[in-house]
């Protein structure tokens, strides 16, 4: 720890949030990384403990205790809280954590270790677009056979 109390992570991080919470034991640095997919436009929100933190999508490092479990959960920044998703951080689990968003807001996204998460709603969007598609060119046809 430096001055302060606050971990620094190492330069390529973005300095540490410090840890709220009420906890005098050794902390140590979770990395989470905040993935975006399709039309998710809102930030996410980042809960440690109960604790909320508006977020960014990329790398975000937070202070966590290390000789305890903590709670993390991501949700997106609507009046619904969509897209969320929680888990519980292990004492001895590696503190490196990605959460993916939804390809749709009204998905939920989904939260675990690092390249082991999916958006979650790619198949509908690619549907959707798909049929999207399909009806323009039909619309086009259309038109051409009237004129």
């Amino acid at each position: 720890m430096t001055g302060g109390g606050v971990s620094q992570p190492p330069d390529s991080q973005p300095p540490a949030i410090p840890y709220s919470g009420d906890h005098d034991g050794q902390p140590r640095i979770l990395q989470l990384r905040l993935r975006r997919w399709g039309f998710v436009q809102n930030p996410p929100t980042v809960g440690i403990d109960g604790r909320e933190y508006v977020g960014s999508w990329g790398l975000m490092t937070f202070e966590v205790p290390a000789d305890r479990a903590t709670h993390v959960s991501v949700f997106l920044q609507t009046k619904n809280r969509t897209g969320a998703a929680a888990t519980l951080l292990l004492a001895d689990q590696a503190p490196n954590l990605e959460y993916s968003s939804p390809a749709h807001p009204a998905m939920a996204g989904e939260i675990g270790p690092p390249n082991t998460t999916v958006s979650r709603g790619k198949p509908i969007i690619f549907v959707l677009l798909a049929l999207i598609l399909f009806a323009i060119v039909a619309i086009l046809a259309l038109l051409r056979l009237m004129g």
